[in-house]
């Protein structure tokens, strides 16, 4: 399941601002929050394929976790170092090596600077003030990334993947306080198997 996750609280923004500038100052406005989410997965035809729900937190500059609650527990944590997956049900965690490219891992788009959004992306504004984002590698995990302010506070993003499914996020419940520390702890269940992903092609 894709990596997705972005919420914000907003600086005022001068009016001579590009559109990667005026985002590269949201993301910047923000150091930590936490939000309880709704999840929505459309295949290429529009048509709804799955919805879920859950909770989230962020905390600069690489904690992050992200919980589906229902209908199937899984719980995703990045630690800075690692990045560990656990299937409840199936008792399965997956550990990975925690990622670097922001094309590959939607959600370190938050650290990006603004140079580094002017290169890997094209930044585009709509009416509706959502910032869409086109990344410039081709071998993208997204097609495109669209983020949506709503009185200053992030309240929905969406993803499209290279086969035309959407992944649609709405936020509530957002705050801007640290999280606690024990949020980005991952301890191994004694029942669960671990596979390790070295994250080598082979």
């Amino acid at each position: 399941m894709p990596i997705k996750m972005l919420f914000i609280c907003l600086l005022a923004l001068p009016v001579w601002a590009d559109e990667a500038d005026q985002l590269h100052q949201h993301l910047a406005a923000v150091t930590a929050l936490s939000a309880n989410f709704s999840q929505q997965q459309f295949d290429e035809t529009g048509q709804l394929i799955d919805v879920s729900t859950g909770s989230m937190a962020l905390q600069k500059p690489n904690l992050v976790r992200w919980h589906i609650e229902d209908p199937f527990e899984q719980v995703l944590i990045g630690d800075g170092r690692w990045l560990w997956q656990h299937d409840v049900e199936l008792a399965q965690v997956v550990r990975r090596p925690y990622p670097s490219d922001t094309s590959q891992t939607p959600l370190l788009v938050f650290n990006e600077s603004l140079e580094s959004l002017n290169l890997n992306y094209q930044v585009n504004m709509n009416d509706a003030q959502c910032f869409v984002l086109s990344p410039n590698d081709t071998t993208s995990l997204f097609a495109s990334m669209t983020l949506c302010f709503d009185d200053q506070v992030l309240s929905e993003f969406s993803m499209l993947d290279g086969f035309g499914q959407l992944t649609k996020v709405s936020l509530r419940d957002v705050t801007s306080g640290a999280p606690m520390a024990e949020e980005f702890l991952f301890m191994l269940p004694d029942d669960a198997e671990l596979i390790i992903d070295d994250g080598n092609v082979r």
